[in-house]
């Protein structure tokens, strides 16, 4: 099976082509994902909430070149990664405590690609 194919994920209606991490927050009732659609107006924001998460990591594009290059991404997208080396990885990590099933979510923004574990779908929303 091929490691971490790529999945199209559309998480609400009328997402523009291209967006910005804004903010995170991560608190005890979960962690949002802020995404300002222009960094010139910052009125309205898209909101990724995961009120249940075991991993996220934040890495600037210009890092994750191969990542791009390998899977043909030419503009800010959102996916569901299937046979997850991310998820393989954790559940390493945790000597395999943990077998239900768990998706990788893919936030790649216009700077950064956000990388998230979570048993549950998140909240999504447009604020502003």
């Amino acid at each position: 099976m091929i490691k971490n194919q790529l999945i199209k994920w559309i998480p609400i209606n009328g997402i523009p082509d291209i967006f910005y991490l804004d903010s995170i927050f991560d608190g005890k009732d979960g962690v949002y994902f802020n995404l300002s659609c222009d960094l010139e107006n910052e009125e309205k924001v898209l909101v990724i909430y995961f009120d249940s998460l075991f991993s996220y990591r934040v890495t600037n594009e210009s890092y994750r070149l191969k990542f791009i290059m390998v899977h043909n991404i030419e503009k800010p997208s959102f996916f569901i990664v299937k046979d997850s080396s991310y998820i393989s990885w954790f559940k390493d990590e945790s000597f395999h405590v943990y077998q239900s099933n768990i998706l990788h979510y893919i936030i790649l923004t216009g700077n950064d690609i956000i990388d998230v574990i979570s048993e549950f779908k998140p909240s999504v929303y447009w604020k502003g």
